[in-house]
């Protein structure tokens, strides 16, 4: 089910697609413009299916009403907003787009497939964070009567604004694609397409029964937060953790964890439905007896100031606990005794839109013991109160490698110290890389030290000042780059360049063009690097880092402008700005033996090359501002111009091809 949407299409005439985010077995997700609110920036999901009878075409119009309705409902700082819900029939394929609203930052996958590459896994207390920050959403679902059913590291965020964790993409549209797509085959040709149709879930997040009978109550989603939970602390896939002949997860011997959290744990993750939590309250309050993890001030054996949880919560997740202890207050036992019927039904989705109800009745109203996979007794009221809020995570995590300062520093000293690693976490850059970094740049510029690094003597105290008056610099410079690009730093290697190269050519570009790019802006805040060997050195994966963020605008379309040619002209004139170390790329797409002219008017220092389809035709020196020749061949051509200045300019550039 997967499609493809060009970078620049323009969706229900209103949504402007700048770049892909992200593709699944079920669609593809893109970030777009909202041409009818400002230029608003959406996440736009869009799935396609195929429904050729009318009569499918209008259950699925009321199914997607219906779940729209759901959806809008939703109001927590940790859901992001669902303002549309489009279905659009269409000849051949029917197209369905959610649009919400877009949020910064990376998924818990990306972070895992980081901590993977470094061999790194996530201690107790990034666990136990993340279950603090998602049990109230999911109380909160559970008291509209949703559940998610889709949870695990992909559909969970890490907010870059605030570090908090947000949880989208349910499993409600999901669930309404696979039932209209099995509805449209022959029963009699495929005896297991209604069986089928009421199983959604990932393998290994889902719970047994909701994979085998379709079955899901407000326990699924605590059984998926657990076992992401669990991927999280081993780095193993939930089937690496799960033994099928038992029929029981195998994870005691991968992680060391204090017995409360594991007893936790196995509890969410229970094969006995009646055995587990019923509700995120429970587990909640579960939490508050497991003791505090030791961190690295701990093992040191020094006091440590960290509680869990302890920093202040921000307004938005407050106001997010808040509502939720009110909600269910309000809701109250009545809300509660209803919520089998009411999670399953709406939260079911199609599944139980076709069987749930009948089903539950009958299972509801019995008083004999239930049997294996069956869902549970209605939880009991919790008269549980929130009064702590649960702390953000933070990437890189507490267990950061860098030492306390020395008690024998000064103090004033000491507390610089304390703020450059604050700073350094705070744009999340790695401790063993910015050491490398530091090290090279100060030696390079005084080789005197080369090889030593300073100790608490008071006769270092010069060179103590003059590292940290670098590491200074240092971090300044590199907060000039995106927050993918930093995480990034120090685990940059050819593949990760392999792959920038590739989606280049998904803009027809080149891999020259993103060169030149990087290039500038590099050499714009390290002169001293041009013309030395940088690459293959710490500094080489600011360069790298660079390019990512380059290739980033390049696909949304900042730095990246199609130049197209008016019917009868040919020639056309651009205008624009560029910052010190910022560059602009026009895109044209012309023919063999045409003859291309450009001319560059500006009153600052600028590069500018042409490059073709698979070669560099032309770079320019600082002072040259023409080029003319004739193109070897058809294809997309690419006019890069790079500022030299360290001022703002203006320019104008003037492109014909005849």
């Amino acid at each position: 089910m997967v499609s493809f949407v060009e970078v620049g299409a323009l969706l229900s005439d209103r949504y402007h697609i700048l770049r892909e985010l992200g593709k699944g077995t079920m669609g593809c997700t893109y970030l777009a413009e909202d041409r009818q609110q400002g230029n608003a920036r959406r996440a736009i999901s869009e799935f396609r299916v195929n429904l050729p009878q009318e009569a499918l075409r209008q259950k699925a119009e009321q199914l997607f009403r219906q779940e729209a309705e759901i959806l809008s409902r939703l109001d927590h700082p940790q859901i992001p907003r669902v303002y549309e819900l489009l279905y659009l029939p269409e000849e051949g394929q029917d197209r369905v787009l959610v649009v919400r609203d877009y949020v910064e930052g990376q998924t818990l996958r990306t972070l895992l497939k980081a901590r993977w590459v470094q061999g790194r896994t996530f201690n107790e207390i990034d666990g136990l964070r993340c279950l603090q920050q998602l049990l109230p959403v999911l109380n909160y679902l559970h008291s509209m009567g949703i559940i998610h059913r889709d949870i695990a590291p992909d559909n969970i965020l890490l907010r870059q604004k605030d570090n908090r964790l947000v949880l989208f993409d349910f499993g409600g549209i999901k669930q309404i694609l696979t039932t209209l797509e099995t509805e449209r085959t022959d029963p009699s040709t495929n005896p297991q397409a209604t069986t089928l149709a009421h199983r959604l879930g990932r393998p290994g997040y889902a719970p047994p029964e909701q994979l085998r009978k379709g079955i899901i109550y407000t326990y699924s989603d605590l059984y998926a937060l657990a076992a992401t939970v669990l991927v999280l602390l081993t780095g193993k896939e939930p089937l690496e953790l799960y033994d099928e002949r038992s029929q029981g997860w195998t994870w005691d011997a991968e992680v060391e964890i204090s017995p409360q959290l594991a007893e936790i744990l196995r509890k969410m993750l229970a094969q006995q439905p009646s055995d587990r939590f019923q509700n995120a309250y429970d587990v909640l309050k579960a939490l508050r007896q497991v003791p505090k993890p030791k961190t690295p001030k701990d093992a040191q054996g020094k006091e440590s100031q960290e509680n869990l949880p302890a920093s202040p919560p921000s307004s938005s997740s407050a106001s997010g606990d808040q509502n939720t202890v009110k909600t269910v207050k309000r809701l109250g036992r009545l809300l509660l005794q209803t919520m089998g019927v009411l999670g399953f039904t709406v939260g079911a989705g199609v599944g139980g839109w076709f069987l749930g109800q009948t089903w539950l009745k009958n299972q509801v109203s019995q008083s004999s013991p239930r049997p294996e996979l069956e869902v549970s007794p209605v939880a009991s009221p919790v008269e549980v109160e929130v009064e702590e809020s649960p702390e953000p995570l933070s990437f890189p995590p507490l267990d950061d490698p860098e030492p306390e300062p020395s008690d024998q520093l000064p103090p004033a000293e000491r507390e610089r110290k304390l703020a450059l690693r604050d700073r350094r976490l705070e744009l999340a850059i790695d401790y063993e890389f910015f050491q490398s970094l530091l090290n090279q740049r100060v030696w390079a510029k005084y080789p005197e030290m080369e090889g030593q690094t300073p100790d608490e003597s008071a006769s270092d105290k010069i060179w103590r000042d003059r590292w940290d008056e670098t590491a200074t610099q240092l971090l300044e410079k590199l907060s000039t780059l995106g927050g993918e690009a930093r995480r990034g730093l120090g685990r940059y290697r050819q593949v990760e360049l392999e792959r920038m190269r590739q989606e280049l050519t998904l803009l027809n570009l080149t891999p020259p063009t993103l060169n030149l790019l990087a290039d500038a802006r590099f050499f714009h805040l390290f002169p001293e690097q041009r013309d030395k060997e940088f690459q293959y050195r710490p500094i080489g994966q600011i360069w790298r880092a660079i390019a990512l963020d380059k290739l980033q605008n390049l696909q949304a379309e900042k730095t990246l402008e199609t130049v197209v040619f008016p019917p009868g002209e040919t020639s056309q004139t651009v205008k624009g700005e560029l910052n010190p170390g910022d560059g602009q790329v026009y895109l044209m797409n012309l023919g063999e033996n045409q003859k291309l002219s450009v001319t560059v008017v500006t009153n600052q220092a600028v590069k500018f090359a042409i490059h073709g389809p698979n070669e560099p035709l032309f770079t320019s020196k600082i002072e040259e501002r023409t080029w003319s020749g004739t193109l070897p061949k058809t294809g997309y051509y690419q006019l890069v111009i790079t500022s030299r200045s360290a001022q703002p300019l203006d320019y104008q550039i003037t492109i014909s091809a005849q």
